[in-house]
């Protein structure tokens, strides 16, 4: 049950390096700049509560509207979608792939799923580096 208007939408909450105290930023991707800091996670939010409920407020004295949130949102997922990489990562990749047996879109399915930790790619995936560089740059070397 949300209380505010803000709490609807989603809370990204992260520790920053010390090149910034070690500080807490906790912000609402979907309001721009709608953020705070603090020294802890729970000393972030709580900034954030007062600074999200400033924001709504002077946005509805405003009249601006604010965008729906994303759990507001019906979103349909076809399990497809299209990056653009540069050519010479593409080749690395499709060398990578060959190398290992399995189609291009097994490999690029296998290392999205790594990269945000939902499953664990085959071993031989962990044994390679893909290199980005051109062919020419390969060529040099």
């Amino acid at each position: 049950m949300h209380t505010k208007p803000w709490e609807r939408y989603e809370v990204a909450l992260r520790k920053l390096g010390p090149d910034n105290d070690n500080l807490w930023l906790a912000h609402i991707p979907q309001l721009d700049g709608c953020r705070a800091y603090g020294q802890t996670p729970e000393a972030a939010m709580g900034e954030l509560d007062a600074v999200a409920t400033m924001y709504v407020e002077v946005a509805e004295e405003d009249g601006e509207a604010l965008p729906l949130p994303l759990s507001d949102v019906p979103r349909e997922f076809s399990g497809r979608f299209v990056v653009r990489v540069t050519s010479s990562l593409h080749k690395a990749l499709s060398d990578r792939a060959k190398a290992e047996g399995v189609s291009l879109n097994h490999l690029c399915y296998e290392l999205l799923a790594m990269g945000i930790g939902e499953r664990r790619a085959p071993t031989q995936v962990n044994h390679y580096h893909i290199a980005t560089r051109d062919a020419e740059t390969q060529e040099s070397l």
